[in-house]
C-alpha cells in the first residue's frame, strides 16, 4: 500500500514544477525503505528463531534419550542396591551366629545355625506379614493400606525398606522380650546403643516429636493409633517414637511405636509403617 501510494504520488507530480512534490516522494520512499528494512530484520529473526527452535526440538529429543538413558541406570542401580542390602543382612546374621558361638563356647550355637535361611522380605507387606507371624512381642495395627501404597508405587525402593523394615521390628520384639522379662531396664533407644545382639543404629530412633507437632491437633491426630484399654483406658495413644526408614528425600518411610514392654502388655504396639506423616515441613 505504501509502494502504491508513493507511485501514484510520483505519477501525479511528474509534470508539476516545484520541488514540494519531490519532497513528499523523497519521505514517503524513505518510509517505505524503513519498512521495507524493518520487515526484512523480521524476517531473519523469524528464520533465526525458526531455526533455533529446530535446535531446540533437536535438544529436546536428545535430553529426553537422555532421560530415558538415566532412568533405565537409575533402575539398575536401584536393583543393585537392593540386592547388596540383602546381602549385607545375611552377612550380618552370620556374624551375630559367629559371636554367638564364641560367646557360648561349649554350648548350643545361639542364633541361627549355618543351614538356616535368612528371611528376606519381598515388600513392606511380607514384612508386616511375618511379623505378626512370628514376632511375639510385638503388635502391629491397622497400617497394612499405608505399607500397601509404598509397594505399589515404589517396588524397587519398598524392598529395601521391607528389609530394614523387617530388622527394625526383629530390634523391638527383642527389646520388648528382654525388658517385659526384666533383663533390661532402659528404653528402645538405649537399646539399640547397647551391645545387644539384635538392634538397629540408634540414628534411626526418635523417642519424640517436635513441640509443634505435638501440640497442633492437626499433627499430632495423624500420629494417634488405637491400643488396648490396659494400654491406655481412652483405647488410643499418640506415639511419638518412631524410627526413621529412609532418614531424608520424598517419601521417608516410619514406624511409628508405643512402647509398652514394661507395662501390663509387656509388648511394643506399632500403629504406622508407611510414609513420613505430615508435620509442618512436609506440608
Amino acid at each position: 500500500g505504501e509502494l502504491a501510494a508513493a507511485l501514484g504520488l510520483a505519477a501525479s507530480s511528474s509534470g508539476a514544477s516545484g520541488g514540494s512534490g519531490n519532497g513528499e516522494i523523497l519521505r514517503q520512499m524513505r518510509t517505505l525503505g524503513a519498512h521495507v528494512e524493518g520487515l526484512r530484520d523480521l524476517v531473519v529473526v523469524r528464520q533465526s528463531g525458526d531455526q533455533l527452535l529446530a535446535e531446540a526440538e533437536d535438544e529436546s529429543d536428545r535430553l529426553a534419550g537422555e532421560m530415558d538413558r538415566l532412568h533405565t541406570e537409575h533402575e539398575i542401580l536401584q536393583q543393585e542396591y537392593a540386592e547388596a542390602v540383602a546381602l549385607a543382612r545375611k552377612l550380618q546374621e552370620r556374624v551375630r551366629w559367629l559371636e554367638g558361638r564364641l560367646a557360648r563356647a561349649g554350648s548350643p550355637a545361639f542364633g541361627l545355625s549355618p543351614d538356616d535361611t535368612v528371611f528376606e522380605p519381598t515388600s513392606l507387606m511380607d514384612a508386616l506379614n511375618m511379623a505378626r507371624e512370628k514376632l511375639l512381642h510385638v503388635e502391629i495395627g491397622d497400617t497394612d493400606t499405608e505399607a500397601a501404597k509404598l509397594d505399589l508405587t515404589y517396588p524397587t525402593l519398598a524392598r529395601v525398606w521391607a528389609s530394614k523394615t523387617w530388622d527394625a521390628l526383629r530390634a523391638l520384639d527383642a527389646f520388648a522380650q528382654a525388658r517385659s522379662s526384666g533383663e533390661f531396664s532402659g528404653g528402645f533407644f538405649d537399646w539399640c546403643r547397647s551391645s545387644a545382639v539384635l538392634t538397629i543404629p540408634a540414628g534411626m530412633v526418635a523417642m519424640s516429636e517436635s513441640k509443634t507437632v505435638n501440640t497442633n491437633g492437626r499433627y499430632s491426630t495423624r500420629r494417634t493409633f488405637p491400643v488396648p484399654a490396659e494400654v491406655h483406658p481412652s483405647g488410643k495413644v499418640m506415639m511419638e517414637a518412631h524410627i526413621k526408614i529412609r532418614k531424608g528425600g520424598c517419601p521417608a518411610p516410619r514406624i511409628h511405636f508405643h512402647d509398652d514392654s514394661g507395662g501390663l502388655t509387656g509388648k511394643v504396639w506399632v500403629g504406622h509403617v508407611g510414609d513420613h506423616l505430615p508435620n509442618p515441613h512436609t506440608n
